[in-house]
C-alpha cells in the first residue's frame, strides 16, 4: 500500500490537495538539451513520520559537466501551502531555496552550483500524480540573464509490487497474482 504525500520539488509535504505523490521510488533521467548530455536520474521518497519526509535524489552522469556526484538528501515538510524543504548546501548543488506549491508547482533554485561555476540553477515543472517533470535553465555570474544550458529531469514513479508474487523456476520467471 502507498502513502499519497506531496512533493515539494526535492522536497515534500504530506496531502496537498491536487499536488500529491505516492511514497516510494521514482526514476528516469535528465537531459542536457544545449550539450547533448543525459543521465540517470533516482529519486526515493520517504515518511520520518508526522509531515516531515526524506528525498533521496541520485543523478548519474556527468552532472554540470564534472564527475558523476554522490546521491544527496533532502528534507523537509509538506502543509497546507506544498512542500518547504528545509535549509540544504551542498557544493555540488549550490543552496537551496523554493519548494513545491499545493498545486504541485515547482520553483526551486540552486545557487552557486557545481562549486560555485554556476551562480544560478532554476528547476521549474510539475510534481504531480506518479510523475516530476522539471525543465532546469543553468546560468552564469558574468551572464545571469541568459541560460548557458537548458535541459529536462523527468522522472516517474516505480510500480510497487504489491499485488504481485514472482517466483523463478529454473531460469523461467512467473508472475501470479496474489488474491
Amino acid at each position: 500500500m502507498l502513502t499519497r504525500t506531496a512533493i515539494g520539488a526535492i522536497g515534500l509535504t504530506t496531502t496537498i490537495a491536487g499536488a500529491q505523490l505516492d511514497l516510494g521510488l521514482y526514476e528516469g533521467q535528465w537531459d542536457n538539451t544545449t550539450f547533448g548530455s543525459s543521465g540517470a536520474a533516482s529519486m526515493l521518497i520517504e515518511s520520518l513520520g508526522g509531515a516531515d519526509i526524506s528525498i533521496t535524489v541520485d543523478l548519474d552522469g556527468f552532472v554540470f559537466g564534472g564527475a558523476d556526484p554522490d546521491p544527496f538528501v533532502i528534507t523537509g515538510t509538506v502543509g497546507p501551502m506544498g512542500f518547504t524543504p528545509d535549509p540544504f548546501m551542498d557544493p555540488g548543488f549550490g543552496t537551496m531555496s523554493g519548494g513545491v506549491d499545493e498545486n504541485g508547482n515547482v520553483s526551486i533554485d540552486l545557487a552557486d552550483a557545481a562549486d560555485g561555476d554556476f551562480s544560478l540553477v532554476t528547476l521549474r515543472g510539475i510534481a504531480m500524480g506518479d510523475a516530476v517533470e522539471l525543465d532546469y535553465e543553468i546560468f552564469l555570474a558574468n551572464n545571469p540573464t541568459a541560460p548557458f544550458a537548458i535541459g529536462e529531469l523527468n522522472m516517474y514513479l516505480v510500480p510497487s509490487p504489491g499485488g504481485m508474487a514472482l517466483f523463478g523456476i529454473g531460469g523461467l520467471l512467473i508472475a501470479r497474482r496474489k488474491r
